[in-house]
């Protein structure tokens, strides 16, 4: 029976674990791409083209509250508070 190297590692080992962690990335990056294209999908049928932006900047742009109050020239409460009545309408 083989002896790993001094490091305790083999290099069968290490070979299959890159294989391992490369397909969990590919899986990883495949679901990232359906979410976008649901998030993408629900941002594209909000009506009001202000609240679309400001979802587009905030959930795809990752934007803080601040930096989308400064883009669209309102403050970053203003900003919030259409975030979160377009939420709240849609649960009603």
């Amino acid at each position: 029976m083989k002896k790993p190297p001094r490091g305790g590692f083999c290099v069968g080992d290490l070979a299959a674990e890159i294989a391992d962690l490369k397909a969990l990335i590919g899986l990883n990056l495949q679901k990232v791409q359906i979410e976008r294209a649901r998030l993408e999908r629900y941002i594209g049928g909000i009506e009001c083209a202000e609240t679309r932006l400001i979802f587009r900047l905030r959930h795809v742009g990752g934007m803080t509250w601040r930096e989308i109050g400064a883009e669209l020239h309102m403050s970053h409460v203003g900003a919030y508070n259409k975030h979160k009545a377009h939420l709240k309408n849609e649960q009603n």
